[in-house]
């Protein structure tokens, strides 16, 4: 399937709350089937059926994530065309993926390279949260990757396969899709890090690290500082040690992209506070409740750097607002 037009979001949702009733069952697995192409899907154990998922498509590339209770999903041959593969990998929970009578458990953090048109089961035994994505097959090949080799061969506490699973949630999430360049780029970094994880060396495995991990792990880093920018405590060292990278490989980087820890950190609590000075239900709450609250530690510092950013003071920023 083809990237969808420009003017649309790349991501489809699905959901529905716990299924006891056996005619909303099949009214969901109809639902179910044309979402996914024809994937039928039905609760095991007795247990109702209950499902969050979402598929992003662009370029040559599908991500499909979910949170599944107890259930078996079963594809049907042609649900994707030959000259793709499925990286299929549990971020959280157990399952099993079963092709052409092989099945090959996976538990939390494991992936798996499967087919993609033969048929194939998908089962989930405890409340399971799914990735899976699918590649084209030559692109792969053409990074040296012997697709057919890596088929049902799980990877397990793999570093990279952890990487690419974080990739994909934070580019279904977030607005990283929004131009035919960065969806190109996308494309490829997804496949730099399939390439990594299948065991690419030499060559192709430098390409690669240089470009889809370092892209990967630089998503992550800015969505971080994006995540915890307000904690007055946040620091180089903090980042670096939830992604497992020393601060210098972390502050090199940022660098390569003309940017700092500092300056992302900066400019998102000037912007944080700008955006409160302006807004009218926030008229009483005195300034330096604003920048504290954005985690600066120091009003003078703060004063200084706003009025360099925005040419004007924090005070005359709420006032022409509200004049």
């Amino acid at each position: 399937m083809g990237a969808p037009p420009s003017d649309q979001s790349p991501t489809q949702r699905l959901s529905c709350p716990p299924i006891h009733d056996l005619s909303r069952l099949k009214a969901f697995q109809e639902q179910f089937e044309a979402f996914l192409g024809g994937i039928h899907v039905e609760p095991l154990n007795g247990s109702p059926l209950a499902i969050e998922g979402t598929v992003t498509r662009f370029e040559q590339v599908s991500i499909q994530i979910g949170e599944a209770s107890p259930s078996r999903c079963t594809h049907p041959a042609s649900m994707v065309p030959d000259d793709s593969v499925l990286l299929m990998g549990i971020y959280e929970g157990s399952g099993s993926i079963s092709v052409r009578g092989s099945e090959c458990r996976l538990g939390g953090g494991d992936m798996v390279f499967a087919g993609s048109h033969h048929p194939e089961s998908v089962v989930t035994y405890i409340p399971t949260h799914l990735c899976q994505v699918t590649l084209n097959r030559s692109m792969l090949s053409s990074m040296q990757v012997d697709v057919d080799s890596a088929m049902l061969q799980p990877l397990r506490g793999h570093p990279v396969v952890s990487m690419l699973m974080r990739y994909a949630y934070m580019l279904r999430d977030h607005d990283d899709l929004t131009t035919p360049e960065l969806r190109r780029a996308a494309t490829v970094h997804l496949h730099d890090l399939a390439a990594l994880a299948a065991g690419a060396t030499g060559d192709v495995a430098h390409i690669a690290q240089g470009r889809g991990a370092r892209a990967a792990r630089l998503l992550a880093i800015k969505r971080d500082i994006t995540a915890h920018f307000t904690d007055g405590a946040l620091s180089v060292g903090a980042v670096a040690r939830r992604h497992g990278i020393t601060p210098r490989y972390l502050h090199m980087l940022l660098a390569q992209e003309g940017l700092s820890f500092s300056s992302l950190v900066m400019e998102q609590r000037l912007a944080l506070v700008y955006r409160r000075l302006v807004d009218p239900r926030l008229s009483g709450c005195a300034i330096q409740t604003l920048a504290f609250d954005a985690g600066f530690g120091d009003l003078s510092y703060f004063n200084r750097n706003f009025r360099e950013r925005y040419g004007m003071t924090p005070s005359e920023a709420r006032a022409g607002e509200f004049l």
